[in-house]
């Protein structure tokens, strides 16, 4: 093997290297993302028959069974949010999934 040959390996293992510390990355934020999503649907279902403080209880069991921390379990109201129409509430949640953090909300919740 030339040196010139070993440098072609050496690249070429490099770029499998950094192609798949990019996609653990991008999975990561997937799951994150999910784990949030979920998590404040079913949060915000509980919150229409037992309130917020039930819901965030909920929340951080779907957290967990979502491989997900908990990290903020908070009432929101629609004018406080780019979509939410001005007068109904939801709940917003935080989780953090792998060192990725991702954020949702649901509701409304009248």
């Amino acid at each position: 093997m030339t040196v010139a040959g070993a440098a072609v390996i050496l690249a070429v293992v490099a770029l499998v290297l950094v192609i798949g510390t990019g996609v653990t990355g991008m999975l990561q934020r997937h799951r994150a993302s999910a784990a949030a999503d979920l998590t404040a649907l079913s949060a915000a279902t509980v919150m229409q028959h037992a309130g917020v403080d039930e819901a965030c209880v909920v929340a951080e069991d779907v957290a967990v069974a979502n491989n997900a921390r908990l990290v903020s379990c908070d009432l929101v109201r629609g004018e406080d949010t780019d979509y939410g129409p001005a007068g109904l509430e939801g709940i917003g949640i935080t989780v953090v999934v792998a060192g990725k953090t991702a954020a949702a909300e649901a509701g409304p919740v009248k």
